[in-house]
């Protein structure tokens, strides 16, 4: 859990971090939002920034990616290495499947159920026997509601022992 300011752009860092990490080997990762708009504007930052690097970085002959609008915002992106990047809501029931390398939880401190949406991303990141699992960044806000402050400890203690 990643607690932010606007002046720290921690999404924006995750964003890249996700994209080196979604460039290295073909990975499936998901973005929520409290609404499927914003958790889209996270997965255009993804788009972004792969474009920004393939134009300031011709010799490097990177191919274009795939990215898929659905109401003008951005759905999914899929790199040329089969790499995907997805949006989902903050509604925990939609946070289904296996094999995730990573689930990022945008303005967790926002959702109605943070507890329950952190508990579906470790599922699905969980690896199938023998494999490696992946990862949940959840990035919130600093926020003086008392169950978010009552649910943090918690949360790092699951997650951390």
């Amino acid at each position: 859990i990643v607690e932010k300011s606007r002046r720290i752009v921690i999404s924006w860092c995750d964003r890249a971090c996700m994209l080196w990490a979604m460039g290295l080997q073909r990975e499936r990762r998901i973005v929520a939002g409290t609404t499927k708009e914003k958790a889209g504007l996270h997965v255009d930052r993804l788009a972004f920034v792969y474009e920004q690097i393939r134009k300031r970085n011709p010799a490097w002959g990177l191919p274009l990616a795939r990215v898929y609008q659905a109401q003008d915002v951005t759905g999914m992106i899929i790199l040329p290495n089969g790499s995907k990047c997805e949006r989902t809501e903050q509604d925990h029931t939609k946070l289904q499947g296996e094999g995730y390398a990573g689930v990022t939880i945008e303005e967790l401190s926002l959702f109605r159920r943070p507890d329950k949406m952190i508990a579906q991303g470790g599922f699905i990141v969980q690896g199938s026997a023998g494999s490696i699992g992946g990862n949940v960044v959840a990035i919130a806000n600093a926020n003086p509601n008392p169950y978010w402050q009552d649910l943090k400890p918690k949360v790092k203690e699951q997650f951390y022992g």
